[in-house]
């Protein structure tokens, strides 16, 4: 099987902590999620029942490092950090006529939170190496992407969540010494929003995007309408609203839950201006028709909201 990446890629073995650079693991952990991500799975899943694809899957099958391989190449820095991979789905799912495939993906864990800390104490700003940087930077990102997507909250035996709040503040406390801010800043947000006791009702809140803002980049509640159908509009919207009743549920959100409410409120006022400047230009009448039920649906949504926001102020009025 052959190896990939450039010959001068080597790992030295039995390294001191102070040396150990894990710009090494992303290189390797990059290579593999190309090989294996996405990419690999919609050639091979489009193509899977051709004979070419089979003379392709072969020839890629000699040139792909393996999970073996993998792992014997980064396992002993690995080992000596504390982290550990895990194979996890990906993000998207492919569909096609022979049925649909997941996407996977292969990530870090913190497997032993004191050991990543002792490697991070055992640095030294002044001698530490760009290289060093570039590695120590992806490993925040990653252990959020983790904490958000796969560790499970509400089990309190799951040992993933008990590492990664265990050491939490150790390891931004040793970035910021490194003078690394911006890598633990999203890092240092979620502990925060934790010890504050609103961390799964902030993530749910995310995963239903009711924080994304009016105009933002992303695709969220005030660009709905812009590229869905109304069932998959209503759809987004009633997992809006599910994620502002757990919100509300939890008496330690409330800031939480004024900041969404007012955030969907001016995503519906973005929205129902968009609305209103296309419909100048509208010509054809199921483009006129479906415009007048998405003000439709946002004018309820509105109601809902001013509701909502009702119970919310007479809950605060209460206490």
């Amino acid at each position: 099987m052959a190896d990939i990446g450039p010959e001068k890629i080597k790992i030295p073995e039995n390294q001191p902590l102070n040396k150990i650079d894990l710009s090494f693991v992303s290189y390797y952990l990059q290579e593999y999620n190309k090989q294996f991500g996405m990419a690999y799975s919609m050639v091979s899943f489009l193509m899977s029942k051709t004979d070419i694809a089979e003379e392709v899957a072969e020839k890629e099958e000699q040139e792909k490092i393996s999970l073996d391989n993998l792992n014997r190449r980064i396992k002993p820095i690995l080992d000596a950090t504390g982290l550990s991979l895990e194979p996890v789905r990906g993000s998207a799912t492919l569909y096609g006529p022979e049925g649909e495939q997941q996407t996977s993906e292969m990530r870090l864990n913190l497997a032993d939170g004191k050991k990543f800390v002792g490697y991070l104490e055992a640095l030294d700003k002044k001698t530490v190496t760009e290289s060093q940087r570039h590695g120590l930077d992806i490993v925040p990102s990653i252990l959020v992407t983790q904490l958000i997507s796969q560790y499970q909250l509400e089990n309190p035996d799951d040992d993933r969540v008990l590492e990664f709040f265990g050491s939490a503040q150790k390891i931004i406390d040793n970035y910021l010494r490194l003078g690394l801010h911006k890598s633990v800043e999203n890092l240092a947000q979620y502990l925060d929003i934790a010890r504050k006791g609103y961390l799964r009702e902030f993530l749910a809140a995310r995963s239903a995007q009711i924080l994304d803002l009016p105009g933002a980049k992303t695709f969220g509640p005030s660009k709905w309408h812009t590229d869905t159908t109304e069932e998959e509009y209503i759809r987004r919207w009633n997992i809006a609203f599910d994620a502002l009743e757990k919100i509300r549920n939890n008496p330690k959100a409330t800031e939480l839950l004024q900041n969404s409410i007012k955030n969907l409120k001016d995503c519906i006022s973005y929205a129902k201006r968009g609305i209103y400047e296309n419909k100048k230009s509208r010509h054809e009448d199921w483009h006129v028709e479906r415009d007048d039920n998405f003000l439709t649906l946002l004018d309820q949504y509105s109601l809902r909201l001013a509701e909502l926001e009702g119970k919310e102020s007479a809950n605060l009025t209460e206490l």
